[in-house]
C-alpha cells in the first residue's frame, strides 16, 4: 500500500475514555489518517453502518456502556457489508479473559494499553491495513534448529519456550520507524 493510500485511510476509534480516545485520534491524525470517533459501541455501530464511507479499520475498547467493543465486533462480523473491516481491540487492564474472548471471536488484533504506547498502536493499524509487511519464520519443535532456538532464548532471556507445549515457534520480523530498523518477537502456536 502506498504512503498516499495510508493518508486516505479512515480509522474509527471507539472508547468511552475521552482522554484516551482523543490521544489516539491526535496520533492518527498526525500520521495522516482520516479519523472518526465514538464514545461507545452503539455509537460506533451507527458510524460504521450509517456512514457514507465505512472506516477502513476500527480500533475499539472492550468495556463500555450501551454496547461493548466485543458486541460491536460481533455485530460487524454478522453484517456482510462490514464483516471484512479489520478490528483492533484494546484493553485498559489487559485481562486474560478479555484476550481469550477476543481471540475466540476472531478479533484481528488484541492490544494491551499498558504495554503499547499510542505511537505503536498507529504502527499496528498500519500493519493491519497492509502498509507494513511482516514475516514469520517457523521453527518446528521436533527439529534440531527449533530445539536449539528455544534453549538459547531460555538461557539468554530467562524465558520458558523449551518447556512450552507449543509445537511451533515463530520468529516474527516487522519493519518499524525509522527505516532500516525492525521489531522481532517470538510467538508460539499450539
Amino acid at each position: 500500500m502506498e504512503e498516499s493510500e495510508i493518508k486516505k485511510s479512515k480509522v474509527l476509534i471507539v472508547d468511552d475514555d475521552e482522554q484516551l480516545r482523543e490521544l489516539h485520534a491526535a496520533m492518527f491524525r498526525g500520521a495522516g489518517f482520516d479519523v472518526a470517533t465514538a464514545v461507545n459501541g452503539e455509537e460506533g455501530w451507527k458510524k460504521v453502518s450509517e456512514g457514507a464511507i465505512p472506516p477502513d479499520v476500527v480500533l475499539t475498547g472492550i468495556r463500555m456502556p450501551k454496547m461493548t467493543g466485543l458486541d460491536l465486533f460481533q455485530k460487524m462480523r454478522s453484517d456482510p457489508k462490514f464483516k471484512t473491516i479489520p478490528v483492533a481491540m484494546y484493553s485498559h487492564q489487559g485481562m486474560e479473559e478479555h484476550q481469550k474472548m477476543a481471540q475466540s471471536l476472531g478479533v484481528d488484533r488484541y492490544i494491551v494499553r499498558a504495554q503499547t504506547p499510542p505511537g505503536e498502536v498507529v504502527e499496528i493499524i498500519r500493519e493491519m491495513l497492509g502498509a507494513v509487511r511482516s514475516f514469520r519464520v517457523a521453527f518446528d519443535r521436533g527439529r534440531f534448529d527449533g530445539i536449539d532456538l528455544a534453549k538459547f532464548l531460555d538461557r539468554a532471556n530467562k524465558t520458558h519456550f523449551a518447556d512450552s507445549v507449543a509445537q511451533s515457534l515463530f520468529l516474527v520480523i516487522e519493519p518499524t520507524s525509522p527505516e532500516g530498523t525492525y521489531r522481532i518477537r517470538l510467538e508460539t502456536k499450539e
